[in-house]
């Protein structure tokens, strides 16, 4: 049995609300979606109400679609991570392209 945190039923739960928002959406699953659901939801980012109460109230104003109220955020957030990514992409193919400049 794995004792890891990251594989507890919770936490792959959460993951997997998190992939079927982005299926929901019609985006692809991909590396970098995986990624980034571990990510978000790693750093505690996925926030669902843990009362029914409060849940049936937050999903109100998305005609009661958890995916779609779970994708508000999560979609925002990709966003950014994207920019991040894209970011550390672009600086390490300049890298690349500098350190494969012959020298004479």
């Amino acid at each position: 049995m794995i004792e890891d945190w990251r594989y507890d039923d919770g936490k792959m739960a959460e993951r997997q609300i998190c992939l079927t928002a982005f299926i929901h959406k019609q985006m692809p699953i991909n590396r970098e979606v995986y990624e980034f659901c571990h990510y978000y939801v790693s750093n505690g980012m996925l926030k669902i109400p843990d009362t029914k109460e409060g849940l049936e109230e937050a999903l109100v104003s998305h005609g009661g679609d958890l995916y779609s109220f779970v994708g508000e955020k999560l979609f925002k957030e990709f966003s950014k991570y994207q920019d991040l990514n894209e970011g550390s992409r672009r600086k390490e193919i300049t890298i690349n392209k500098e350190s494969s400049k012959e020298t004479t």
